[in-house]
């Protein structure tokens, strides 16, 4: 009797050290999606709705490409007025090199909330060409938390002047846990070349692939798909359960020269966790009627080249001009560029779109 309880005791011992030493899996009830969503926010005509139809499938969606705040902001008007979920956001401000910049920005609903850490990557080496953005969720179903990143990667005349970012990716992996020590982490973004090439080798010894095969970019061929560019990497801690590739053409039954011009020349790509699902079926223009907050005004020290072509007497070279001498203390100083004089000022100050 006594040899017997000794026995089971240390059976309860034995399983409990098995326990402790296998790696815990974190379970978070929640589907996380990554869009480079062309271009969004300049007056390019989007097909908002369609955009919306495609967010809403997401718990919490790391977007790339967004040129100002306001598209993000009518987004989540929209999402909130058509959907039956409550929808926040967040963007980081405009990072990039030169006249061109863009933000990131997290949009999600109410499975999921905010905790801490809000960050754009603090680029000591001047690496990044748009240093990537960071923040700690926490899932309202259990309480996981985990680091969500936001990345675009260069992408440059050629696939070498990807390498440096690509293989600092590492580093960065490693700052995350840094920044959000015991947190599971996960980066997600545009990253301009398939995870198999070489660069790619630092990041994925430490963490895993979601999407190993297919494509995420639009050819123009109708039907076609191009380049795996657009992934989500995670740490071997998070319990994902599904991924994949949102081909939202074929859902829309557009073209991809519709598809290209009205949304984006890329598709979202997604992991769940837990068991969260993610809708793929047929999109069927739920969302019909929505109010578009579009650009209000030109400014000339925010607004990009295709918008300052609006302006009078500005073609593409003075467009460029106006871009490369920010920041500009009034409209007068554009004279300072060859070929803008007073009357062309003028005429500039007056014109309706122009920011008052």
């Amino acid at each position: 009797m006594v040899v017997a309880e000794k026995g089971e005791n240390m059976r309860k011992i034995l399983l409990l050290l098995i326990i402790t030493l296998i790696p815990s899996i974190s379970i978070a009830d929640v589907s996380v999606g990554s869009f480079n969503i062309k271009n969004w926010g300049w007056n390019n005509d989007k097909d908002e709705a369609r955009v919306a139809e495609i967010l809403r499938r997401f718990d919490i969606i790391a977007v790339q490409e967004v040129m100002n705040d306001k598209a993000v902001e009518n987004m989540v008007a929209i999402l909130n007025k058509t959907t039956e979920k409550e929808w926040q956001q967040m963007s980081s401000h405009p990072v990039g090199r030169g006249g061109y910049k863009e933000q990131y920005a997290f949009i999600w609903n109410d499975n999921v909330r905010y905790d801490s850490g809000a960050v754009v990557y603090i680029d000591d080496r001047d690496i990044y060409a748009r240093e990537p953005l960071s923040a700690k969720f926490v899932s309202n179903k259990t309480g996981f938390g985990f680091a969500l990143a936001n990345v675009h990667i260069t992408f440059g005349d050629s696939v070498s002047d990807r390498e440096e970012e690509i293989r600092s990716l590492s580093s960065y992996w490693d700052w995350l846990e840094e920044v959000y020590p015991d947190t599971p982490r996960i980066l997600a973004g545009d990253f301009n070349l398939w995870s198999t090439h070489d660069y790619f080798r630092p990041l994925v010894s430490k963490a895993n692939v979601a999407i190993e095969s297919g494509a995420t970019t639009l050819s123009p061929t109708d039907g076609k798909y191009a380049n795996l560019y657009d992934n989500i990497f995670y740490d071997s801690s998070v319990n994902v359960t599904d991924s994949g590739i949102f081909t939202f053409p074929q859902k829309f039954g557009m073209t991809h020269k519709e598809a290209r011009s009205l949304v984006s020349d890329h598709v979202p790509v997604y992991i769940t966790i837990g068991s969260a699902t993610v809708d793929t079926s047929k999109l069927d223009g739920v969302i019909k009627e929505v109010e578009i907050i579009g650009i209000s005004c030109i400014d000339i020290n925010t607004s990009h080249k295709q918008d300052l072509m609006k302006l009078p007497r500005v073609g593409e070279a003075r467009a460029g001009d106006i871009v490369d001498g920010r920041p500009w203390g009034s409209v007068g100083e554009l004279t300072k560029i060859k070929g803008i004089g007073a009357k062309t000022v003028d005429k500039i100050r007056k014109h309706p779109d122009l920011c008052k």
